[in-house]
């Protein structure tokens, strides 16, 4: 796919098809990289995005104990707090 770059006040930028963006989800931040032989661009991503679902999926499964590991002698005798 061409584009064609074009003036933004002082600097220049192009334009991506909606259907794209919608593709990638791209929405206000991009991450642009120069990969040495072109650009590459991608969407922000959240930091932990999607975790809100995942931990709900795991709930309803009765998936989500926490694994304790047995205590040692070392916990009482070795260790210095």
């Amino acid at each position: 796919m061409n584009a064609k770059i074009i003036a933004i006040g002082t600097s220049k930028g192009i334009r991506i098809p909606k259907y794209l963006l919608d593709k990638y989800q791209f929405e206000e931040l991009v991450d642009i990289d120069d990969t040495g032989s072109g650009l590459l661009i991608q969407p922000v991503r959240q930091t932990r995005a999607g975790w809100d679902e995942a931990f709900k999926k795991i709930a309803g499964t009765q998936d989500d104990k926490v694994i304790d590991l047995p205590k040692s002698d070392w916990d009482d005798t070795e260790w210095e707090w």
